[in-house]
């Protein structure tokens, strides 16, 4: 890569980290417009399972980010014995986006987490909102 100035390169730099790490939110947005448009449904999922599953993404959330970490601190520990800038910056480069792009990844399923919502009732006892079908024929007579 050729940049004219340290600061234009760690200009695009952020910016290039930036728009990575605003795919969660964009995906997180298309699909809650699509759940609430119907186009989506939710799969039916017991509550043991639905926090099974959020239990399984905090572990791979942690797993993800400390593994992440351990990585990138190796990886720039193995820079600092190259002796030209040019090539430093390269490799920093390459660690600053795998290291955004990771975050992006573990990020990744909270998205998932919007199904769970849309099962759940909001007090106990009482059938969630997802399953309030729109009664076809007259009004029940009281």
């Amino acid at each position: 890569m050729k940049f004219n100035s340290i600061k234009e390169y760690f200009y695009k730099l952020y910016n290039i980290c930036y728009f990575i790490t605003l795919i969660p939110l964009g995906v997180y947005i298309y699909l809650y417009l699509e759940m609430q448009s119907g186009a989506l449904a939710p799969p039916p999922l017991n509550s043991d399972l639905l926090l099974t599953i959020q239990v399984g993404f905090i572990i791979f959330i942690i797993l993800t980010l400390t593994s992440v970490h351990w990585v990138v601190r190796k990886k720039l520990g193995s820079i600092l014995d190259v002796v030209s800038l040019g090539d430093r910056m390269d490799a920093y480069y390459s660690i600053a986006l795998f290291r955004i792009g990771m975050g992006v990844v573990a990020c990744s399923p909270v998205e998932s987490q919007l199904w769970g919502k849309r099962t759940a009732s909001p007090r106990t006892g009482t059938p969630s909102w997802a399953s309030q079908r729109p009664m076809s024929g007259p009004a029940p007579w009281p």
